[in-house]
């Protein structure tokens, strides 16, 4: 019965509490009577009985050991999407028709030595609701025809920046992967992964990495392990943090296409949009304009994409700053207008 509401609030299910109730349900019963009743022993005397303590402080034990034991099964907790209200009553309703189909429910209200009716009723409803159910699931796993725009949602990551980008044809890019200061937050577990699940996106094409900067791959560990990821785009940076050399070995271990994108690099098209990689220069151009012994700072080096559908556009440029701005306008004197600029401050 608590069902939805862990999957609403924790996106989490965990089938193991259908068999782990069995035993722990009527022993969590006993630990409470016990420790009622050693309780109730110290009003009678001011030593109470500590052999119940013990015995009560052995059943605890027992306790944990069965829960850890029920919690190492792989199919212990499963991570799903947020259920909309729908799917909540659909499932409560359903729920509820079971219930009196059975003739013990159905004989609630019955008067003392009644006759036992099933609600033959109440089981075709339940049946009616879980179709209902699953086609509202259905419907929302498989969204009717191509939106004809790009939806760009900003997450609140506080440092850094993590931008979720929906294209035509059911398209998904995440560019940069937030990351918080202190230890003990992950963001992408806190603020990204519950939002794609609240999407109900149950993948990534693109997972785009403008720079190695941490509160820009903070998340991207967690994202890597919890989603499947079609391909992650990189730039050439000369960073080598720990974080990095990580998100580096596991792309390589389980296979995932990396690549390493500059301005002379192909586009990406989904459902006739077209994204464009304009910074940093591959050419070496900008560099040799610089002063010598003056390398470009790690946010100068950032990914600057342009997202294009038809006549409107919007400009996602990472963490550059006034000089990595002047040479991106330098090297791209016909730079396309954008209707949205959007940039980590």
């Amino acid at each position: 019965m608590t069902l939805p509401i862990l999957a609403a609030n924790f996106n989490r299910a965990s089938p193991a509490g259908l068999l782990a109730n069995i035993p722990i349900v009527p022993l969590s019963g006993l630990i409470t009577a016990l420790g009622t009743a050693a309780c109730a022993s110290v009003l009678v005397t001011p030593a109470g009985l500590p052999w119940l303590n013990q015995v009560n402080g052995w059943l605890v034990d027992l306790l944990f050991v069965l829960v850890r034991w029920f919690a190492d099964f792989p199919w212990s907790s499963l991570r799903v999407y947020t259920p909309t209200v729908g799917m909540v009553l659909a499932y409560y309703a359903a729920a509820s028709c079971a219930l009196a189909r059975f003739p013990g429910a159905a004989a609630l209200g019955e008067p003392p030595g009644g006759p036992v009716r099933p609600r033959r009723w109440a089981g075709w409803a339940a049946v009616g609701c879980c179709l209902i159910l699953a086609g509202l699931v259905y419907a929302r796993l498989t969204p009717s025809g191509a939106e004809p725009h790009v939806r760009l949602t900003v997450l609140d990551v506080g440092e850094g920046e993590a931008i979720y980008v929906a294209y035509p044809g059911n398209a998904r890019m995440l560019v940069d992967a937030g990351g918080m200061s202190g230890e003990g937050f992950d963001v992408g577990l806190r603020v990204i992964t519950p939002y794609l699940l609240h999407e109900w996106v149950g993948g990534l094409d693109v997972l785009v990495l403008t720079h190695p900067d941490t509160d820009h791959v903070g998340g991207a560990a967690t994202l890597l392990k919890t989603f499947p990821v079609g391909e992650v785009w990189t730039g050439s940076s000369v960073g080598g943090s720990a974080t990095e050399l990580w998100i580096q070995e596991y792309l390589r271990q389980r296979r995932i296409p990396h690549r390493i994108v500059a301005a002379d690099s192909s586009p990406g098209h989904w459902g006739g949009v077209t994204v464009e990689v304009l910074h940093p220069d591959r050419s070496g151009e900008a560099e040799a304009a610089r002063p010598a012994g003056r390398p470009l700072r790690l946010n100068n080096r950032s990914i600057v994409l342009r997202i294009g559908l038809g006549d409107q556009a919007m400009l996602l440029t990472g963490d550059i700053e006034r000089e990595a701005e002047q040479m991106l306008t330098r090297l791209n004197k016909d730079l396309p207008d954008a209707d949205v600029v959007a940039s980590d401050p």
